[in-house]
């Protein structure tokens, strides 16, 4: 390698650590720039040197790593996190991708197989988010590839695609997600609702679907996906919402690429009026792609100082990224009143209006996700399923569907 790879380790002392020390010494192509044993000390480490890849033990002096590895994640979304645990279960690859960790590796640990972990992750910290300024920058010449005719075909398409998005898990996103599609769907447009947190999404179980094809098995297929094909690896809700769900099983997740979303949505757009997407709650590739084709993306908050903490992070990234601010609504859901924040408080703090707080009700949402039947319309008069349609009258009336 021209440059060595900056490592940080965030370890307690003890023999694993001294035994992941002793292996990078013996690894030219890798240096190790900084050793923290708390969160505070390794955020200065962070700032000063920007290390490549962190190493993370799976306790750091009684506090649990995937605790720190969502705090680091929240001062810097795309830090690539090696996390060392006594086991590998799917219990664990779920924790570590809730929270962005990229890899684990379980002890007793080996040169090799450390050295190609931090290789691996080292070379796909450059990917991500790349793929919002890939369509930017190759945008012109790939219209000038484009056969004679495909360009009409593109103009006459008014496919709104609509992302629900939150680093932080249980503020609704996937409830929101749901109910906005099925709203859609009841105003009369033709819309199609993806699940794209495709390592533990959950809108089958929410809308009570089972998809009659794996979605795994459409990486076979991409080569030749058109419409119809695509279909067979969709569902039909009772609404008329047309479902594609995330993969059952966590293990089949790595079989869908960001460029078969590319695909995917192109296809969509030829067909639908509205896309509604559910993403993951993390920065990666297909969460990229996803924002990246989004007329308007849905950052989901509620009245929470983490949570605005975390949607300020998300904004600043996205603007880093570029992507258009007039995209960017934001959605305070569970909204109560008297918890110390007001409405004004968190558009202050944001420096954002807020488009809609839909309400806390809890016993609707509930029974409603239970049932697997999305509440605005098993409970049209609720007020968390009046807040929605609201949302769809602002969403149709932005995007001139409005009456």
């Amino acid at each position: 390698m021209d440059t060595k790879i900056k490592v940080m380790l965030l370890m307690e002392e003890g023999y694993i650590k001294d035994s992941v020390k002793v292996i990078l010494s013996i690894t030219d192509d890798i240096v190790l720039v900084g050793e923290a044993d708390n969160i505070d000390a390794s955020l200065e480490i962070m700032n000063s040197f920007e290390p490549d890849v962190i190493i993370l033990g799976e306790e750091v002096n009684g506090k649990d790593g995937f605790l720190i590895s969502e705090r680091i994640m929240e001062e810097n979304p795309f830090q690539p996190i090696i996390l060392i645990a006594s086991q590998q279960n799917v219990d664990t690859y779920k924790k570590a991708l809730r929270v962005g960790v990229r890899e684990v590796l379980k002890t007793p640990l080996y040169p090799n197989e450390l050295k190609r972990a931090i290789i691996r992750v080292h070379d796909t910290k450059g990917k991500v988010g790349h793929s919002l300024y890939y369509h930017d920058i190759s945008a012109t010449s790939e219209e000038e590839q484009k056969p004679e005719g495909e360009n009409e075909i593109e103009d006459k398409n008014n496919a709104q695609v609509i992302s629900i998005f939150s680093i932080k898990g249980g503020v609704g996103k996937t409830t929101i997600s749901t109910n906005l599609a099925v709203a859609l769907a009841e105003s009369g447009k033709k819309t199609a609702l993806l699940d794209l947190d495709i390592y533990s999404g959950d809108i089958a179980l929410a809308m009570n679907v089972i998809p009659k094809r794996r979605v795994a098995d459409l990486a076979n297929d991409i080569s030749r996906l058109d419409l119809d094909l695509l279909a067979s690896y969709m569902v039909k809700h009772f609404s008329g919402v047309m479902v594609f769900t995330a993969p059952f099983s966590i293990e089949h997740a790595d079989y869908i690429k960001p460029e078969h979303i590319e695909k995917i949505l192109s296809l969509l757009k030829q067909e639908y009026d509205y896309i509604v997407i559910d993403c993951p709650n993390y920065f990666y590739d297909i969460a990229m792609v996803a924002l990246d084709h989004s007329d308007m993306i849905l950052l989901v908050a509620t009245m929470d100082i983490l949570s605005l903490k975390s949607i300020k992070s998300t904004i600043k990234v996205l603007e880093n990224l570029k992507v258009d601010k007039t995209k960017l609504n934001l959605v305070v859901n569970k909204y109560i009143k008297g918890v110390g924040l007001t409405l004004n408080d968190v558009e202050v703090t944001l420096a954002m209006p807020v488009t809609t707080a839909i309400p806390l009700e809890s016993q609707p949402v509930i029974s409603s996700m239970n049932q697997g039947i999305p509440f605005v319309t098993s409970m049209k008069r609720s007020k968390v399923a009046k807040a929605v349609q609201d949302l769809v009258k602002e969403i149709l009336a932005r995007a001139g569907d409005g009456e």
